[in-house]
């Protein structure tokens, strides 16, 4: 290993990136892992729970961080060992949800970094709230 791939990277280094979640992302989503919940799909069915409107899948929110954390930081050659997420407010088509990560852990030995995750709405309330260990690889052969 490169002994300069992890120093570029420092504790409390942070990246975040936006997305607003439509129908047809929830539609997509559905149709990739055959998950129909009502609770997505169902306006009727919805209505009788505390949610009140249909609820974007989890995985959606959890792919965002994954894109930021692919596309920014740490970036490309990123491989997720493991996640912990907490799901604290309901995301709904239309809500524009903010993922920021922010390393708290850089691991040069292991090649691994920890970073905290929170995602938020445009009324800032924290949707998720997690973290992640990473392995990060330079993609040399």
């Amino acid at each position: 290993m490169e002994p300069s791939l992890l120093e570029k990277y420092y504790l409390g280094q942070m990246a975040e990136m936006s997305r607003v979640f439509t129908w047809e992302d929830v539609e997509k989503c559905a149709e990739l892992t055959g998950d129909y919940n009502p609770m997505y799909f169902d306006p009727d069915f919805v209505a009788q729970t505390k949610f009140k409107r249909p609820v974007v899948q989890a995985l959606l929110t959890e792919g965002l961080v994954t894109a930021l954390i692919n596309g920014h930081l740490p970036g490309p050659g990123a491989l997720l060992l493991e996640k912990e997420f907490i799901f604290r407010h309901p995301v709904h088509v239309g809500d524009k949800i903010t993922a920021r990560v922010q390393i708290i852990d850089v691991d040069i030995e292991r090649q691994w970094i920890t970073e905290k995750v929170i995602c938020r709405n445009q009324h800032h309330q924290e949707v998720l709230r997690g973290q992640v260990v990473l392995l990060v690889q330079n993609g040399k052969r």
